[in-house]
């Protein structure tokens, strides 16, 4: 079921969903903060979202959304509720690179910008 919630969050990304990518974002953030009933699947997929895991492209969010060029995106993940979240910005996929190398590497000088802000 947590592959499934990766999956969701993946192409959210790749489509440039902001609006999809909060969603989720808002339900592993509310997931994380509560206790998980034994019976919510939903509930326990999306506790075990790691947003800091590659996704099944090889890439981490942060990383996806970078490469697309998704500054919107690349913002939310690094700011929406980094208490519990904690997106790390120098995670490395399994192309041993950090969502900085991909947004330079692309080009995409927003998120270049918005990753060194972070």
């Amino acid at each position: 079921a947590s592959r499934r919630k990766q999956e969701e969050l993946s192409a959210a990304i790749q489509n440039g969903w902001a609006k999809g990518v909060r969603e989720i974002l808002v339900g592993v953030s509310n997931a994380k903060s509560s206790e998980a009933k034994p019976d919510d699947q939903e509930h326990q997929a999306l506790r075990e979202v790691d947003l800091n895991a590659p996704l099944p492209q090889g890439h981490t969010p942060l990383q996806l959304a970078a490469l697309k060029g998704c500054t919107e995106v690349v913002r939310l993940l690094l700011e929406f509720d980094q208490h519990l979240l904690e997106v790390d910005p120098n995670a490395v996929g399994s192309q041993k690179k950090t969502a900085l190398h991909y947004a330079a590497a692309s080009r995409k000088v927003r998120c270049v910008i918005e990753l060194l802000s972070h």
